[in-house]
């Protein structure tokens, strides 16, 4: 198990020439060999580098531990206003687990976004997940963290928060809407 460090350099493998990705903005030939703070084994690297897929356990800075799968894959980084130019790199993709995470095309962007299945105790429904990646409100009765209920009615939304290195991080999730 490794557990995520803020002090871990930046350290790149360079891939197999049937492995880079090429875009009209530039080719990607590497990718970093630590991801959430795992450093990936020698084995590890060999099988990403063969386009395989690879578990490993992911141990969090709370000591909470979970089963990572994934692969690598190549994408484009969007700088947003730093640049014009999106910036072609290939990176480790954490494969969805469909008891945890649900994705789907959301309605209101067309495009294809991944969020937690559950919101406090509440595990959505096959139809509440529909509902939600329709850009439609879903209600239930939840529990608050005393132990209450209350009706917690809401939708999908673009959602932000700034981890532990002052990076924002930007995802999409279920979010409450009191005054509905």
């Amino acid at each position: 198990m490794t557990a995520p460090s803020k002090s871990v350099e930046c350290e790149y493998v360079e891939l197999p020439d049937e492995m880079h990705y090429a875009t009209e903005y530039g080719t990607a030939t590497r990718f970093k060999r630590v991801w959430g703070g795992h450093r990936f084994t020698d084995a590890e690297v060999e099988a990403l580098a063969a386009e395989k897929t690879i578990t490993f356990k992911l141990t969090r800075p709370d000591g909470s531990t979970e089963t990572v799968v994934g692969h690598l894959e190549g994408k484009l980084f969007d700088p947003g206003e730093r640049d014009s130019s999106p910036i072609p790199f290939v990176g480790f993709v954490k494969e969805i687990n469909s008891d945890t995470h649900a994705e789907g095309v959301w309605a209101r962007t067309g495009t294809k976004v991944r969020f937690k299945r559950s919101f406090g105790s509440h595990t959505f429904s096959e139809g509440e997940v529909k509902a939600l990646l329709a850009d439609e409100f879903v209600g239930f009765i939840a529990t608050s963290s005393k132990g209450g209920e209350y009706e917690a009615t809401g939708k999908l939304e673009q959602l932000s928060f700034e981890n532990s290195e002052g990076r924002v991080v930007r995802y999409v999730g279920f979010q409450p809407d009191f005054g509905h």
